[in-house]
């Protein structure tokens, strides 16, 4: 990947969101998502599933290698909670981010031309 594909990335992918937004009704904002939204929504979720099924199952083994150690200082306890922020910022962004508007990115292009 170059420089200059990897500095536009950000517009790049706001503009992929944008592209599986059909103008023609429905929803509360007007939009309506079309096919290929809604695949790439279920890739999503599907993604997060996997995410916790991994994160529950080496969970359980940090915590089966703990026990067969003398079960001392519970030490899973930081991959824990620092996999479990991950897992949580990576599910709140597939179920609860908003689509980004072609509004939202004439302005953030605006910003970058002043």
């Amino acid at each position: 990947m170059s420089c200059r594909n990897a500095r536009n990335r950000p517009f790049a992918d706001a503009l992929d969101k944008v592209a599986h937004v059909d103008r023609k009704g429905g929803g509360d904002d007007g939009l309506k998502r079309t096919k290929a939204g809604r695949s790439q929504q279920n890739q999503g979720q599907a993604g997060v599933r996997l995410h916790a099924v991994i994160f529950v199952l080496a969970n359980i083994i940090f915590v089966v290698g703990w026990a067969m150690t003398g079960a001392g200082y519970f030490w899973p306890i930081w991959p824990f909670v620092g996999w479990g922020m991950g897992l949580a910022f990576h599910g709140w962004s597939v179920h609860f981010e908003r689509p980004i508007s072609e509004d939202e990115i004439r302005r953030e292009l605006e910003k970058g031309r002043v």
